[in-house]
């Protein structure tokens, strides 16, 4: 009996030591923080190793008895966290993005992208990933393993799976606690979501993040107070002879770096003189996206339904497309890459888009890469020609999409001056995408000149999804000489703006009265088709009004960071916050309603 209690001590004890050994090398791994200090916070503070700790100790010990093996349970556990951390490292490398749950929804999607990178072998993050495995396979042949019966097994196995729900929930899923950990380091800026997700380590802030692919639930729901405001406002049909035909089109990694010269970077020449130009003759501003390198759905979205906080739309739900429709509007979608990417597919349909052009079923027969820009173009010319009536044409570009070779020049003259603090490969990296900005801004012409000669009335919207990848840690933008430092508001803009303008036809200028020329303002994608029905006089859906006057209020809303009437600010006064919650409320409410 003696015999017994030690053996289980002593295999507890080792089960502590193998979970150690893993919560440090999966935090060593993961983080992208050697630099900047945030690595040494989940070894500061004991709250956070623990967190990180115990879940390993809970799966080492419940896969132990589920595998009949404490090896298979350690060496599973090692691949997969080991791994699953240095994918961390990469996707923040290139996107600024930690790896979540949720990404576990698009492993497809993220095992063809990451063809195009490189795997960072030379990091010290792959030289950790590359000793822990030896260490790991030396372990794992260095132990033995006992008979266990299959009454014990299963009873523990409950036991310890009902634990890790319970500590899971309490603990891991708390958002007080998550929010106070790490909250106190000093290279810590609160506002970037990457840094508060590396100073709590890896295996910690990943489980916090399944709570995002579970249905969105707005915690203080106040469905009396939704309602209210919701009610308050009354739904507006377009007024017949007001109904112009609406065509939009989202580029990919388009942002305007020739406003950002400086000193220490200086164009030749102008990649974005159409887009400029066409800029001259419209409503032009900017948006504050939410992602960097990365995350075209995100922004593609949040502009489609004004949701911040978006439904599973697995059902139908309110969106801009479905008020036009609700309009007499017939919706298209077209995006030259696979519609399964992002779920598009069946996304579309639930916010009542009535055919999607994609490559699968439609440009497949013109190539078997995603179309550039011009073939597409064209083929949406020839769709709007074709058509008849109000229609609203939403389109997805995939021309310019990272990564851009570094290698060899694909231009012939440089965009941008030589320096001599300049890295030659980053030079080329940057350059090769300026000259495919340069081709997907002179390509606008082609719709634009389509839409100036078509006798339908036609508004004609343009944004950038996000910005370019910029290399590990904004080391292109650090050496073009572009502030990317996320605390200041200068370093926010460069990171995460994009262009967007409303341009519209002679036609629809005759009907809506508008001439369609001034300075946008700058906002969240999810007021952007608001501030496009404010331009055309539309008043819309019950939510649509709510955003627009909230938008008056805050025109960016970010988790901490907000821009008001009096400027960006982290810190709201009691009004600001019922505002906010108002928002909220509202947005909820209106996401869950039944069509």
């Amino acid at each position: 009996m003696k015999n017994s209690i030690k053996r289980k001590i002593k295999e507890f004890i080792l089960i502590v030591l193998l979970s150690i050994f893993l919560t440090i090398s999966s935090s060593l791994i993961s983080c992208y923080g050697f630099y900047d200090g945030l690595i040494k916070n989940i070894f500061v503070e004991y709250q956070i190793f623990l967190l990180n700790l115990l879940p390993i100790i809970f799966l080492v010990y419940i896969l132990r008895y589920l595998f009949k093996s404490l090896r298979a349970s350690f060496l599973f556990m090692s691949l997969l966290l080991n791994i699953g951390a240095y994918a961390n490292f990469v996707k923040i490398v290139y996107r600024q993005e930690a790896l979540k749950a949720v990404d576990l929804t698009i492993l497809f999607e993220a095992f063809k992208m990451s063809q195009k990178y490189s795997l960072m072998l030379n990091s010290p993050n792959a030289k950790i990933l590359l000793a822990s495995l030896i260490i790991t396979f030396i372990i794992f042949f260095a132990l033995k393993d006992r008979e266990l019966s299959n009454q014990k097994r299963l009873g523990k196995i409950a036991v310890s799976t009902l634990a890790l729900i319970i500590f899971t929930k309490i603990f891991l899923f708390s958002p007080a606690i998550y929010a106070k950990l790490g909250s106190n380091l000093e290279e810590l800026n609160t506002w970037i979501e990457l840094n508060s997700y590396q100073a709590k380590g890896f295996v910690y802030p990943f489980i916090y993040s399944i709570k995002a692919t579970m249905p969105y639930k707005y915690k203080d729901y106040d469905e009396k107070r939704a309602e209210e405001i919701y009610s308050s406002y009354d739904y507006q049909e377009i007024p017949q002879g007001k109904k112009v035909s609406v065509v939009v089109v989202m580029l990919e990694s388009f942002k305007d770096f020739y406003k950002l010269q400086n000193d220490n970077m200086t164009f030749t020449s102008d990649p974005y003189w159409y887009f400029h130009d066409l800029q001259k003759e419209s409503i032009s501003g900017d948006l504050l996206v939410n992602s960097f390198g990365g995350g075209t759905f995100k922004t593609e979205i949040n502009a489609l339904t004004g949701y911040k906080h978006t439904p599973e739309f697995n059902r139908q739900v309110i969106s801009y497309p479905r008020y036009l429709k609700e309009n007499g509007y017939t919706n298209y979608a077209f995006h030259p890459n696979t519609g399964i990417f992002y779920n598009r597919k069946n996304v579309y349909k639930n916010i009542a888009f009535d055919e999607f052009f994609e490559l699968d079923n439609t440009f497949s027969e013109f190539a078997e890469y995603p179309l550039m820009d011009e073939q597409f173009y064209d083929y949406i010319n020839q769709k709007f020609n074709s058509t008849l009536g109000p229609r609203f044409f939403f389109a997805v570009t995939y021309q310019n999409h990272g990564p851009y070779p570094s290698d060899h020049a694909e231009y012939e003259e440089p965009y941008i001056e030589w320096k001599d603090n300049y890295n030659q490969e980053d030079y080329i990296y940057f350059n090769n995408y300026l000259h495919g900005i340069e081709s997907a801004s002179n390509s606008l012409k082609i719709i634009v000149d389509n839409l100036q000669e078509s006798p339908e009335p036609t508004v004609f919207l343009i944004f950038g999804d996000h910005s370019p990848s910029m290399g590990e840690n904004y080391k292109i933008n650090k050496m073009l000489g572009i502030n990317s430092d996320t605390g200041s508001q200068e370093g926010v803009r460069n990171i995460y703006q994009t262009p967007y303008l409303i341009w519209a036809n002679q036609e629809a200028k005759n009907i809506l009265n508008n001439d369609f020329k001034g300075e946008g303002r700058e906002l969240e994608p999810i007021f952007l088709f608001s501030e496009l029905f404010r331009t055309m006089g539309y008043e819309a859906n019950q939510y649509n009004q709510f955003l627009r006057d909230f938008s008056d209020d805050f025109p960016v809303i970010k988790e901490t960071l907000f821009k008001t009437t009096e400027g960006f600010t982290t810190d709201l006064n009691y009004n600001q916050k019922k505002r906010l919650t108002d928002f909220y409320n509202v947005e909820y409410y209106t996401s869950k309603k039944k069509i």
